[in-house]
């Protein structure tokens, strides 16, 4: 590769940095050429470093090039999808568990409907190009999706939800024009061809058909026709994932508690086309539901699109009015030591000797230590935070991920040393006052 002409590859020109070239006078040493070498290497790198090729972003979308308006159906695919593959293998293997319901979109001539993720509730994919507003943000490589429209056989896309074409890499790309951007806006001319991310409905030789601009094998939007039939009479996989995503809505009401012991607080499931839940990155269930939501959780994440939210340090779950909620809300718990068998090496039973700064939970919930004035374990039992707020400390997953080290919540309230509640510090009917929390 030849770089381009650049008064700094020139080690010859003169300026205050690379002085002119001067033929040694006789008897002294002949100038290093590694020098002269290392100097044009740091230059080329700097000159690397300042040069970044222009790039483009694309992302699929849908475009009516017929005359009339056209309603088109769109059936999302729930199963995560290999772009690696074919839509024609896709086809042939598509079940009615990978499927969602289908969504209508109706559209003018010319109006183009965004591909890149299913809608949510209420919202229409008509005139935007791109669902997603967050370049990048996409948790799934690739996706997949039914698209049916009167007239027209159905097809399968297969398609990256977001991509970016850049210039020719190395020193030829600085200085050169950016590659094409995505044509895509609003309303288009059905006469002009939409380009590499569009998918179009046309009428061709009187024949009403999706199509794409590119055939490429490996282009980043395809498409193959689908027997929709054929996946119809295929039998649903129990752990589908429609079958999964019915169980997790399903999970979701199991509310019902007595105590503050019998709740617990998970992370929600981020579900392609459905809004996110009022409660924030968790929600709350009594433990028969938690423990459901956290199986059904993981399966989904394994095979469909979409996964649980990110959900660091959620508030505490309680019991309010029999219904598990956030409880103690706006205030600050510290992180929970972990159980005693965290140390599955130390004798730290109750009495034990010791010389260690060991901090940790028997079985019985109290909180063990060892004491300096007797060098003996002693463990005593933890007051709640607060009238208002039952538990002394925040379980840390982050802290002790194994299952034997991370402590739950604990209700502290019948703890020996727990303060009473006073009439001023709970309501009318001797509710915790954070009852209204959510």
């Amino acid at each position: 590769m030849r770089a381009p002409k650049n008064s700094l590859f020139d080690v010859s020109a003169r300026s205050p940095s690379l002085p002119a070239f001067v033929a040694p006078s006789a008897g002294a040493p002949a100038p290093s050429r590694r020098k002269g070498v290392i100097v044009i290497v740091v230059v080329a790198l700097a000159f690397l470093a300042t040069c970044v090729p222009p790039m483009a972003e694309y992302a699929p979308f849908l475009v009516n090039r017929t005359a009339a308006a056209a309603d088109i159906r769109i059936t999302w695919v729930l199963a995560k999808v290999d772009c690696a593959s074919s839509p024609v293998a896709l086809a042939r293997t598509l079940a009615p568990s990978d499927l969602d319901d289908p969504r209508s979109v109706s559209l003018t001539s010319g109006q183009v409907a965004a591909l890149d993720q299913p809608s949510l509730p209420g919202q229409s994919p008509a005139g935007i190009c791109r669902l997603d507003p967050y370049a990048e943000s996409s948790t799934s490589p690739c996706i997949a999706a039914v698209l049916e429209s009167d007239g027209a056989t159905p097809v399968i896309m297969l398609a990256s939800p977001y991509w970016l074409v850049s210039a020719n890499e190395g020193l030829t790309s600085c200085g050169v024009s950016a590659p094409p951007r995505s044509r895509c806006q609003a309303t288009l001319d059905p006469a002009v061809d939409p380009g590499i991310d569009a998918v179009s409905l046309v009428v061709r030789n009187g024949q009403t058909q999706f199509a794409v601009s590119s055939p490429a094998a490996d282009a980043k939007v395809r498409l193959a026709p689908i027997d929709l039939a054929a996946v119809a009479a295929r039998p649903s996989a129990p752990g589908g994932c429609r079958p999964l995503r019915d169980a997790y809505h399903a999970d979701l009401a199991g509310t019902a508690c007595v105590t503050d012991s019998d709740c617990d607080v998970v992370p929600v499931l981020d579900l392609p086309g459905e809004a996110p839940p009022v409660s924030g990155c968790a929600t709350y269930l009594n433990r028969t539901a938690a423990a459901s939501v956290r199986a059904l959780s993981q399966s989904f994440a394994a095979q469909c699109q979409g996964g649980p939210l990110t959900c660091d340090r959620p508030d505490p779950p309680g019991c309010v009015n029999g219904r598990c909620t956030a409880i103690c809300v706006g205030e600050t718990l510290p992180d929970c030591p972990p159980n005693c068998t965290h140390f599955p090496g130390v004798a730290f039973d109750e009495g034990d000797a010791c010389n260690t700064n060991i901090v940790c939970f028997a079985a019985d919930g109290r909180r063990c230590h060892c004491a300096v004035d007797t060098l003996t374990v002693a463990c005593v039992a933890d007051p709640p935070l607060s009238p208002s707020c039952p538990y002394s400390c925040r379980p840390s997953a982050s802290l002790y991920s194994d299952d034997a080290g991370s402590p739950n919540y604990a209700d502290r309230t019948d703890a020996a040393t727990a303060p009473p509640v006073s009439p001023s510090d709970a309501g009318s009917d001797g509710t915790r006052p954070d009852a209204q929390g959510g």
